[in-house]
């Protein structure tokens, strides 16, 4: 027998399948808690919260839900996400299907975002619905970082050593960012400058990095201009490439060929050694891109000064 609140997810149910929604889940346990329903609306993943109020003196059926049960649902819709990564990437909603007193069962109140609206106005302006967007960001960035290691790691080897000859030879190193890509070779720059969880010597790096977004009109012709005055025989360069167009790539080559300069280009190939992952997403290549600035760093100080001490 069907207990009250699954009777009146029943028919939340049927309103939303009326109202062109498709059925994924009901009932949806995690150790958070429970979703009623999981649905879908065109592109959009919906997690549905059914309330019941029998008599509203002590408030409507919507302000029954608080912020603890708001961060629960929010929670379980990420580990929902996280068990079915064909929705991961899909944006979500957070919805309420209401009845106020057995008369509304032929006319729920249906509040689309409706945590979205709590949030905002209870939680001082810190809207906790994010947590299954950080959830899914993390989980598909993390998993093409891991995936990656196998099909980079000898190439990515081959880059240290390059990187370590100059080194040893008092030679340059360039840690070259263009747009996006700038963030990742600043870090580059500040871990070689600074370290990394230990004192020691500065390495010999110089940041050539610009935000400018058109790459082939500015950026790449200030970095061509900086390779040109700056490179010489045995300098070597790390190219972070996610947005450079195949132009911009022989643009940089010719210039660091000119000057005796190596390059290595890291999200996406060119003439020498390319550490490329191929990915569809360029979020995804800036995201690992990022991730790998920090480990060719952590991968040049222990290749240079030893390993770390534990």
């Amino acid at each position: 027998m069907k207990n009250i609140g699954q009777i009146w997810e029943r028919d939340a149910e049927r309103f939303l399948l009326s109202q062109g929604l498709v059925l994924l889940a009901r009932n949806f346990l995690t150790r958070s808690g429970e979703i009623d329903l999981v649905m879908r609306d065109q592109d959009l993943i919906v997690f549905v919260e059914v309330r019941f109020r029998k008599a509203s003196r002590f408030g409507t059926a919507i302000h029954s839900i608080d912020r603890r049960k708001s961060v629960c649902v929010v929670r379980s819709a990420s580990v929902f996400l996280q068990q079915h990564p064909q929705w991961s990437n899909h944006p979500c909603r957070f919805d309420v299907i209401a009845y106020d007193g057995v008369a509304a069962r032929a006319n729920p109140t249906w509040i689309q975002a409706a945590f979205n609206l709590f949030v905002l106005v209870s939680t001082s302006g810190r809207s906790v619905d994010v947590y299954p967007s950080i959830a899914s960001f993390f989980q598909r960035h993390l998993e093409a970082s891991s995936l990656a290691v196998d099909a980079i790691a000898d190439t990515l080897g081959d880059a240290i050593e390059l990187l370590a000859q100059a080194i040893l030879a008092d030679r340059k190193l360039f840690s070259i960012g263009l747009g996006a890509d700038r963030a990742s070779a600043t870090a580059l720059t500040s871990l070689l400058q600074h370290g990394i969880l230990r004192e020691r010597p500065s390495l010999p790096v110089v940041e050539l990095a610009t935000h400018q977004i058109d790459a082939s009109e500015l950026g790449v012709g200030w970095v061509s201009q900086q390779l040109q005055a700056l490179g010489q025989a045995g300098d070597v360069g790390v190219v972070f490439g996610a947005t450079l167009q195949d132009s911009d790539i022989k643009r940089l080559a010719l210039t660091a060929e000119q000057r005796q300069v190596s390059l290595i280009w890291i999200g996406n190939r060119g003439p020498g050694i390319s550490v490329n992952l191929a990915q569809e997403s360029i979020e995804t290549t800036l995201a690992v891109n990022h991730t790998l600035a920090v480990c060719l760093a952590h991968l040049i100080d222990t290749h240079t000064f030893g390993p770390l001490e534990t």
